[in-house]
């Protein structure tokens, strides 16, 4: 019987022992997955950088090089990317043996040309003609490419379509007393920006250096309010960019009351418990406390008239 549940025990430790065993193969699998492109004697296959996988790549507009041993650029040809799995593939002419790899990626923009946005660092792969082998990617440290050194990299400029050999900055500011909804702000007509709470703010797009024109394109309501900005005129330069001050007041309104057939003194009408009028003649009277837009109000009748009673 002893004997038997040593068997029963030996048997469990085997099968925990496959299971775990598969486990990590399968994990191993993954990581390979993800971390490894491939690479033979005439092409290479691998994972675009992480910000390039966020724009919409094709042959048309990305460019591949690869730089092997720190000789010259070699140009990717027939260049097949899969945008949707962020992977591309490509043709290249290598020789047998252990190697240095630099991948430099450009885009091809329509209206800048060609323009390095990426590089990696060097990636070590073993060439086996004949055979394709896996490279890993993993450890590649990717440097996003700024000509200018304006701190924007070119990818960023060239998606605002701001030329990335100028320097270029973003325009920042402040609002205050906001309490409605939809307020526009817009510097030269079209860098544009929907205000939703009082503090700091960034317009999306960075501009070169010169003179702008901050204005409020649309108000906010709900409540209605007036925005205003204290130095409409912006300057950005190298060494500072102005910055936008805006304010913000509710529209306030006039409580007017109307009252007839008073013939006593003494009268007074109060507006929510308060703003005490008095009133000693028929015909129209207005409140001094104007009320915001969106709050409410109430007129009441704090004393009657006497003299006679009314």
């Amino acid at each position: 019987m002893f004997q038997v549940k040593g068997i029963v025990l030996l048997n469990i430790k085997f099968y925990l022992l496959i299971i775990f065993s598969t486990l990590i193969l399968t994990l191993n699998g993954c990581a390979n997955d993800t971390n490894q492109g491939e690479v033979s004697a005439d092409s290479l296959s691998a994972k675009l950088p992480t910000t390039l996988r966020a724009i919409q790549l094709d042959n048309t507009n990305l460019k591949v090089e690869v730089i092997v041993d720190g000789g010259s650029p070699i140009i990717c040809t027939g260049l097949v990317v899969d945008s949707s799995a962020g992977t591309y593939s490509c043709n290249i002419s290598l020789s047998g043996g252990a190697h240095t790899f630099t991948l430099v990626y450009s885009i091809i923009d329509p209206i800048y040309g060609v323009v390095q946005v990426a590089t990696t660092s060097g990636i070590s792969v073993t060439v086996i003609v004949g055979e394709t082998s896996s490279a890993d990617f993993s450890e590649a440290v990717v440097t996003m490419m700024d000509d200018d050194e304006d701190g924007i990299d070119n990818i960023t400029e060239l998606a605002e379509g701001s030329n990335p050999e100028i320097s270029n900055y973003y325009v920042t500011g402040t609002v205050s007393g906001l309490l409605g909804n939809g307020t526009i702000i817009q510097i030269n007509n079209g860098n544009s920006l929907t205000l939703t709470d009082d503090g700091s703010f960034t317009f999306a797009i960075a501009v070169e250096a010169g003179i702008y024109t901050a204005t409020i394109t649309t108000q906010p309501s709900n409540p209605n309010q007036i925005c205003s900005i204290s130095n409409t005129s912006i300057i950005v330069s190298v060494e500072s960019v102005t910055g936008v001050d805006v304010t913000c007041v509710s529209e306030t309104y006039v409580i007017n009351t109307t009252v007839n057939g008073l013939v006593g003194s003494g009268l007074v009408l109060q507006n929510n418990n308060g703003d005490n009028l008095s009133i000693n003649s028929s015909g129209s009277f207005s409140f001094d406390t104007e009320i915001s837009d969106g709050n409410n109000y109430s007129v009441s009748v704090a004393t009657q008239p006497s003299s006679p009673n009314q």
